[in-house]
């Protein structure tokens, strides 16, 4: 019994071992991303302080872009509030006259 209890305990810890190493990897990959990012921003730095106009890769993601969906976005939230506060006024209004 103690054999296959060993045997259950030792592919435990040989897939805690995966994981660790697989997390190291990941960590790893991470770091060297960051760095990657760090350079950018140092170039993109140097090349903002020297004068140089900035071109982005991917302009899409702008915040003027995205600024007509966000308006729609409060006009929306702000409708569904507004809907809700009336309905319960006239809920109210309705229960205290009809009471």
């Amino acid at each position: 019994m103690t054999t296959n209890s060993h045997l259950q305990k030792q592919t435990e810890v040989d897939q805690v071992t995966m994981i660790m190493l697989d997390n190291k990897k990941k960590a790893e990959e991470r770091y060297d991303n960051l760095n990657d990012l760090e350079q950018q921003a140092k170039d993109l730095q140097e090349k903002v302080a020297a004068g140089g106009a900035v071109q982005l890769e991917n302009p899409s993601w702008l915040p003027h872009r995205c600024l007509g969906q966000s308006k729609k976005t409060t006009i929306i939230i702000f409708s569904v509030v507004a809907g809700l506060i009336l309905l319960g006024l006239i809920i109210f209004v309705i229960t205290k006259f009809a009471g």
